[in-house]
């Protein structure tokens, strides 16, 4: 039987312990690992617990990946068989490789000046747009039921073209009805790789390996920026990590994400470039950023330890907790005015104290990650929103892909 996105996450954890499997998989308590590894258990994988209580999976079991049995093949990737015990060495070497990436980029990105052009202060009466990315999940590949192709890297690339596309077009329709546009903030919320196996010989519903994945997103996002920056005086890349890229090697820093490392890249190629109206705002240190949007205060968070639905009651103790920590952490006393979140790969807006907080959706259609999580089928889909003055949510437009 194959697994599900989680139980193979948690199998490319291993070995661990059931507290470094709750970190991993975002779990409050260690309770929830438990049921998790009885469920891969029963899924015939032999996953032992060692003197030092770290589970481990049998060297002697063997892994089907993507399901595929001897002598059948299924889907695009063919059957391939893996011991365990390699597949965990070659994904360990993967991180290595990762983890030596960090360090190269971190030292190349240490020793670049910061872009020293002054950025002006929006002028009374003008506005910004918001473009908001998340859980693009390049590298991902899905099919129908009819094992029809509906999701690759090309498809996301084409998608994410269409976006930003709609989003130009929304500014151009405005400023004819007389709109000057000061700034374009674009908010990339995690999720961007898909990060599901490293290695071209752990093909899992991917397909293209990781590092594939991390120049596809970077020849795209860099493109796409490099369009915003010929259409704005100026603009402003706030990131956040998602939990799809999680690295967790030694020697890396703490939170150590495939998403910032994709980040550092933009952020070292606009740099180096001649473009002097990009600026970025990265955090790879915690589970939320803080920033300024005219004379507001944003919020991101990638949203993995929120509930689906803010509206519940558990959902909204969650998110108030987080408004009042955001009075204790800013400069004026200022609680965020409006907040960004991804991973359950809906479009949707609900308030917090007033605030609003905006659901960003998904380039990839739903599966069983999304079947997992009892979320109902949806469109891909992403949101557009105007700033002004007075409002962190002036207007908004819904993108759909089909």
């Amino acid at each position: 039987m194959s697994l599900t996105q989680n139980q193979e996450i948690a199998v490319d954890a291993l070995p661990a312990t059931s507290h470094e499997l709750a970190d991993v998989m975002g779990y409050q308590s260690t309770s929830g690992v438990y049921d998790l590894i009885q469920r891969i258990r029963e899924k015939g994988y032999s996953v032992l617990q060692n003197q030092d209580g770290q589970y481990y999976v049998d060297d002697e079991e063997v892994v089907y990946v993507n399901d595929a049995k001897p002598g059948v093949a299924q889907g695009s990737t063919g059957e391939i068989r893996v011991p365990s015990g390699t597949k965990q060495a070659q994904t360990n070497k993967a991180k290595e490789y990762l983890s030596n990436l960090e360090t190269e980029l971190q030292g190349r990105l240490d020793g670049l000046s910061e872009n020293s052009v002054p950025t002006p202060d929006p002028t009374p009466g003008n506005e910004s747009m918001v473009f908001f990315r998340t859980d693009d999940h390049i590298g991902q590949m899905e099919h129908d039921q009819n094992g029809d192709k509906v999701f690759s890297s090309e498809i996301a690339k084409d998608y994410i073209r269409q976006y930003f596309g709609k989003g130009l077009r929304i500014k151009r329709e405005r400023e004819a009805m007389g709109t000057t546009f000061d700034e374009a903030y674009l908010v990339l919320d995690g999720d961007i790789l898909t990060n599901e196996m490293t290695y071209q010989t752990q093909p899992h519903d991917i397909d293209l390996d990781l590092n594939e994945q991390m120049r596809a997103a970077a020849d795209i996002y860099i493109e796409m920026i490099g369009q915003l920056s010929r259409q704005f005086p100026c603009v402003y890349v706030f990131t956040q990590h998602g939990n799809h890229g999680e690295l967790r090697m030694g020697g890396q820093s703490s939170g150590a994400n495939a998403d910032d490392l994709l980040y550092t890249l933009l952020e070292i190629t606009f740099r180096e470039s001649s473009i002097s109206n990009v600026h970025f705002v990265q955090n790879d240190a915690t589970n939320e950023t803080y920033f300024e949007l005219r004379n507001h205060r944003g919020y991101i968070r990638h949203g993995e330890d929120s509930l689906e639905h803010i509206g519940t009651s558990a959902g909204k103790n969650r998110w108030k907790s987080w408004f009042i920590n955001s009075l204790d952490s800013s400069p004026d006393g200022k609680p965020w005015d409006i907040a960004y979140r991804g991973h359950y790969h809906e479009v949707k807006i609900e308030p917090v104290a007033g605030r609003p907080v905006i659901m960003g959706g998904s380039l990839q259609p739903a599966g069983d990650y999304e079947n997992s999580l009892g979320i109902a089928n949806s469109r891909p889909g992403g949101i557009i929103h105007g700033v002004t003055d007075d409002e962190p949510l002036a207007w908004s437009e819904f993108v759909y892909f089909r």
